[in-house]
């Protein structure tokens, strides 16, 4: 279980965490969909490529999913 923060945060700071923090996954996917022709286009060294992107997609998307589930932990409040 994730320790607990006891300062206060900033107001609407809730609402930013949660807007920002879904970025890794979907630049993950993007980043997979780009470069999926690399194997086609370079042979062996582009599926060596796409295979690294992969596993870099694939660690993006598990740190962007913890960065989802502590960014509700915050309070939402409204930036006005």
């Amino acid at each position: 279980m994730p320790a607990v923060a006891t300062q206060r945060v900033p107001h609407g700071f809730g609402a930013v965490a949660r807007a920002n923090s879904y970025f890794p996954i979907v630049i993950s996917s993007y980043a997979v969909l780009y470069s999926i022709w690399w194997p086609f286009a370079w042979g062996l060294p582009g599926g060596i490529a796409f295979g690294a992107v992969v596993l870099l997609a694939v660690f993006f998307v598990a740190r962007g999913i913890v960065q989802v589930r502590h960014a509700m932990s915050f309070p939402n409040d409204d930036t006005e």
